[in-house]
């Protein structure tokens, strides 16, 4: 006789990006192993995988997590781990004096950056000429390169920039992005004016992102807060 099959408690999450509701389950001992083995190796491409195969697996309603905005798989992991383990889990911080402080915090707390720029750009009001925009998934945002003060430039993500394209208007005419080329997409950029260049690089410097203000108390018992960001400094 097989032995019975346990149901797991179902809940429901609002995705940040297009505020879709998507129901997912606690995760099991079997997918917890695999987390606690990218947390051994600490590599950060192990992270990732398990954190995209995890929500695959939980995943009630049908998602293809290739396709979702790397701040998605960030908040979608975190309350998937609240909801599967704790809701509170222990960070350590080294405060301004280089000693280490372990705080407890609480994944219910994490809240997501939204971008004050608009993924609609409209490059040329005289013609009524714009691009349409989408969020970076985790594959797309390794390609974004910063200079050393933090900026970003045109330059630095083109091949970002191009996959993020989702469609181009023109008056009433749409071009969809991938019925193009990389090629013929990347010599439209290069007509691009400076102030054109500038509002692209503002859309690219204000991109969404998960983030949890903690608040703490320092080696020197003196009232501090910390921000947060990144799905790999709530396991550090």
């Amino acid at each position: 006789m097989a032995l019975p099959k346990l149901e797991q408690p179902t809940f429901t999450l609002t995705l940040p990006s297009n505020k879709k509701q998507i129901r997912f389950r606690s995760f099991t001992v079997k997918e917890e192993k695999l987390l606690l083995i990218a947390q051994a190796s600490g590599e950060r491409e192990d992270y990732i995988n398990v954190f995209k195969q995890l929500i695959t697996n939980c995943c009630v309603d049908p998602i293809d997590v290739d396709s979702l905005a790397s701040y998605d798989i960030e908040y979608f992991f975190l309350n998937l781990r609240a909801k599967s383990v704790s809701n509170v889990i222990k960070l350590k911080i080294t405060d301004d004096y280089e000693k280490e402080v372990e705080v407890d915090v609480k994944l219910d707390d994490v809240k997501v950056h939204e971008s004050t720029v608009s993924n609609k750009i409209l490059l040329d009001p005289v013609k009524n000429i714009g691009v349409k925009l989408k969020y970076p998934t985790f594959s797309e945002i390794a390609k974004l390169a910063r200079r050393e003060d933090g900026a970003v430039e045109l330059d630095d993500g083109l091949d970002l920039f191009i996959s993020l394209i989702d469609l181009i208007w023109e008056g009433d005419n749409v071009h969809i992005a991938k019925e193009s080329t990389d090629a013929e997409l990347k010599a439209w950029i290069e007509d691009f004016n400076g102030e054109q260049v500038k509002m692209v690089e503002a859309f690219l410097e204000d991109l969404p992102f998960v983030y949890l203000d903690v608040h703490y108390m320092d080696s020197k018992g003196e009232k501090k807060t910390r921000r947060i960001t990144g799905i790999d400094s709530f396991f550090a």
